[in-house]
């Protein structure tokens, strides 16, 4: 269908899910925002474009005409440490039953650009929803989005999270505004660039979230702003109290700071003493962001099903955002406000790694040379990678340890087969194990390791590296041009799979896939894609999967 008339019955739909007139008043660029709508990592992702204050209003009216469908609150665990001018953070746990979750960047005309954290499950997309296959309707569903912040931050450095908290009767003063309970985060975000701006959108409205009845509010926030001032903002005797921290830290969790003593809030609730002793001892200081996260990790909780579904480490000084999800603090993405990238500053995956050793005969072995060969993949960008081999054992001598991967996109395979790793061993060796290190840092100045444990007169990598001698894969001619004949041997009925990758470990075909047979066994591969089109020079990589295994080689095209 034409781009245009797309777009047209996209804005139309919009006009009649929000009860709006259609066209001429609706300011989001519709078509571009739901295609921005995205996979990374274990989280999904928007780049919200344009302006969406009638989409508020619209969800106002929803949600404060006793028509909340948020079933659960929204539990949290929250800090500030202000003990360091230069690294100012604010950490926030959302505690909640399973949800899927969303990243969105906001630039609203008018408005300060922010990136927020949500449920998808608020908007209408319920976990279990397949968001690879989303129905028109449920595309419409994401233009919902900016209304259901739960946390984030703004270009000015101003962080905001809400948490759960005993509920209070409202005071709704007819000469303001009323507005429900997420939206307070998104004015705050969209509208303040310090604490007291803050307070001032806080005060220029009614908020309501009805969990609890009628004109009643269940939450508080906590405020923190490069100025390197926090508060607290909660409801009580017809307005909201401001309390602001009497050490360089500050904590929120989902109990009442009002009027409560700190022996009464550590009696109240653990996650609070945790949080508030462990900050007293730095004296609010967090050295970075791995001292951030370390902090932040304490409070979490339970499982996938139900506990701790995000934790956003805020560093306010750079603007920015270091998210875990499902209390798996290992794999760590940063994202940008300005530019919205995620950076990877958690795992790298060893996705298959080949160990060939100098005789043949598959043993690691004293005064052989062996050679790896790496193939590696993340899932958030790596910019600039760079490897170096490392080991302990002076017995054990790097001969080829250098390899620069450069940029990994998520989820593209790389590998080092310009320049395979070889290390010697020596022939008097006095340990019979040893281990080598992947030494990997990006041009962002993010260092990782993944060791490589090995065992003289044998193999043990916790079934990392899968030997190929038992298949014998080969190509012939190589380099070749225009067709090559792929061969390999099975000593079992195996269901297999041989694909030729190019360098970016993209897919180019799949020769076949299915049971083969004891034997050998021989396909051609003619230098064509799925589409029979003929590919360019350059290097492939032809893998064979087998079982739980697999083997990989390399062949050139040449033309």
């Amino acid at each position: 269908m034409h781009k245009a008339i797309l777009t047209l019955i996209l804005l139309s739909m919009v006009g009649l899910l929000l009860s709006v007139h259609p066209i001429e008043n609706t300011r989001v660029d519709t078509t571009a925002t739901i295609e921005s709508f995205s996979h990374l990592g274990e989280f999904h992702t928007i780049n919200y474009i344009g302006d969406y204050e009638e989409i508020l209003d619209y969800l106002d009216d929803l949600y404060l005409g006793n028509q909340c469908q948020c079933s659960q609150p929204l539990g949290c665990s929250l800090f500030s440490g202000l003990g360091d001018i230069d690294n100012i953070f604010l950490g926030r746990n959302f505690d909640n039953p399973q949800q899927d979750v969303l990243v969105g960047k906001y630039s609203a005309p008018g408005c300060y650009e922010s990136v927020a954290l949500n449920r998808l499950a608020d908007m209408g997309l319920v976990v279990g929803t397949d968001f690879q296959n989303l129905t028109p309707q449920q595309e419409l569903l994401l233009l919902r989005a900016p209304y259901f912040a739960a946390d984030g931050i703004n270009e000015m450095g101003l962080v905001t999270g809400i948490a759960y908290v005993d509920v209070v009767p409202v005071d709704v003063d007819p000469e303001k505004e009323t507005i429900w309970l997420t939206r307070w985060v998104r004015e705050v975000l969209d509208h303040a660039g310090t604490i007291e701006e803050a307070i001032q959108v806080t005060n220029s409205y009614n908020i309501l979230d009805n969990f609890y009845g009628q004109n009643t509010l269940c939450h508080h926030m906590l405020i923190t702003d490069s100025n390197n001032e926090s508060v607290i903002l909660e409801y009580h005797d017809g307005g909201f109290e401001a309390i602001y921290p009497d050490e360089n830290w500050q904590v929120l969790t989902n109990t009442s700071i009002y009027n409560h003593t700190l022996q009464q809030l550590f009696s109240l609730c653990w996650r609070y003493q945790l949080l508030y002793n462990t900050l007293e001892d730095q004296n609010g200081v967090i050295a970075d962001w791995e001292n951030g996260l370390d902090i932040l990790e304490l409070p979490t909780w339970g499982n996938l099903t139900n506990g701790t579904q995000w934790s956003g480490l805020y560093d306010i000084n750079d603007k920015s955002v270091y998210l875990a999800l499902y209390r798996d603090f290992e794999n760590i993405s940063r994202v940008d406000v300005e530019t919205f990238t995620f950076l990877n500053f958690g795992n790298f995956y060893l996705y298959e790694l080949t160990v060939m050793d100098g005789n043949g005969n598959e043993l690691i072995e004293p005064g052989e040379e062996i050679t790896l060969l790496t193939f590696l993949t993340v899932d958030f960008l790596s910019s600039g990678v760079s490897c170096e081999l490392s080991c302990d054992d002076p017995d054990v001598n790097i001969t080829v340890g250098n390899f620069y991967f450069g940029d990994i996109e998520p989820d593209q395979l790389v590998s080092n087969l310009d320049q395979f790793f070889a290390f010697e061993i020596d022939e008097n060796i006095a340990s019979d194990q040893f281990t080598i290190t992947l030494n990997l840092e990006t041009d962002y100045g993010y260092q990782y390791e993944i060791d490589l444990p090995f065992e003289i007169s044998g193999v043990d990598i916790e079934n990392d590296i899968f030997y190929s001698s038992d298949i014998k894969l080969n190509a012939y001619p190589n380099p070749f041009n225009p067709s090559t004949t792929i061969s390999f041997s099975l000593l079992n009925e195996q269901n297999i799979e041989l694909t030729i990758y190019n360098l970016k470990g993209q897919k180019v075909k799949t020769l076949y896939s299915g049971t083969a047979d004891v034997g050998e066994h021989t396909m051609i591969w003619e230098g064509k894609n799925e589409s029979d089109q003929e590919v360019s020079s350059g290097i492939y990589i032809y893998q064979l999967r087998y079982g739980s295994h697999s083997s990989t080689r390399k062949m050139v095209l040449m033309k």
